[in-house]
């Protein structure tokens, strides 16, 4: 077993190059098996561009792309038969009811697809009820369902989304992820869910890829247990016995900002975090307590960006 074919897929130095404009430069990144990634990035980041390079529909003007350890390009067939794909909205027919949809998306798969499969994703998508129903009298979120219910058809091992929560009322947002989170487990499938929803993705995914520019940026891990990421801007809170000096210390660091009468909530680079600690006690000042805040997820992604639109 090569290298690429230990994880379900791998991103090589991708560039794509439109009418003279780079949109998507040397992008690398690769995805654990059974776990749901997020994809992020500012609008214009070349989401929807890199999506569409894996699923094969463009053709990239540089680099690799393997699923399952098979290129895009050279063995497409091969590499597309593991890859399941809504890029936008589902493809489907309205004037079909869901079951004719799936038995027509079976019979096109290039895998055998039986009866009990199809059967397996209509409840499992908690569709039973409406199965038999014209798709053209579905919500949106059946319509999402039913979409995630086509693409699992021929079990593949990778699942990849564009903005699957549009048009979703929070009920279906929250049915999607769970069904997402439960796919994932189940079906030891590697999910990639492209959004702009930061808090959701928060709440689905286990780690999460951001880009900007069409260049990677970083890759973090969301069900981390702390903020400690070297070089990233953590958060967190003192209370020292001398308020004004201890702001003093921490500002030749980062920033600081009283809360409250007794407690400072300072915002430095996390391997700053022992120099400051030694500033503090060299100034002759006693702390009661140190503790780091949890980042969320937005915080940390617009750190990131808006460092490296610094730097770009």
């Amino acid at each position: 077993m090569t290298f690429k074919e230990n994880f379900p897929l791998v991103v090589e130095n991708l560039t794509k190059i439109i009418n003279g404009q780079v949109i998507i430069d040397h992008l690398s990144f690769k995805l654990e098996r059974g776990k749901v990634y997020g994809f992020l990035g500012p609008n214009g980041a070349g989401k929807t561009t890199t999506i569409r390079l894996i699923a094969g529909l463009i053709a990239p003007t540089k680099g690799d792309i393997y699923v399952e350890g098979h290129h895009v390009q050279k063995d497409k067939l091969k590499a597309l038969s593991y890859l399941g794909a809504i890029v936008e909205n589902p493809e489907l027919y309205n004037y079909l009811t869901g079951r004719e949809n799936l038995l027509h998306f079976a019979r096109m798969s290039r895998a055998p697809v039986s009866i009990n499969r199809i059967e397996e994703l209509i409840k499992f998508v908690g569709l039973e009820d409406a199965i038999d129903q014209k798709v053209k009298t579905y919500s949106l979120g059946m319509k999402q369902r039913l979409g995630i219910a086509q693409s699992l058809l021929h079990k593949p091992s990778l699942l990849i989304l564009d903005e699957p929560s549009n048009g979703l009322d929070p009920a279906g947002i929250r049915h999607l992820r769970d069904y997402l989170k439960e796919i994932s487990t189940k079906e030891n499938i590697s999910i990639l869910v492209s959004s702009h929803l930061l808090q959701e993705v928060e709440l689905m995914c286990d780690k999460v890829i951001i880009i900007q520019k069409g260049k990677y940026v970083d890759e973090i891990d969301v069900k981390g247990s702390s903020d400690t990421r070297v070089h990233t801007k953590v958060r967190f809170t003192i209370k020292p016995d001398q308020m004004s000096e201890a702001i003093k210390v921490i500002e030749r660091f980062g920033q600081a900002k009283t809360e409250g009468d007794k407690t400072i909530v300072a915002s430095v680079q996390y391997e700053q975090i022992p120099d400051i600690l030694t500033g503090l006690v060299n100034a002759g000042l006693t702390i009661y307590e140190c503790a780091p805040m949890k980042t969320s997820l937005e915080d940390q992604f617009l750190s990131l960006t808006e460092q490296r639109e610094g730097v770009l």
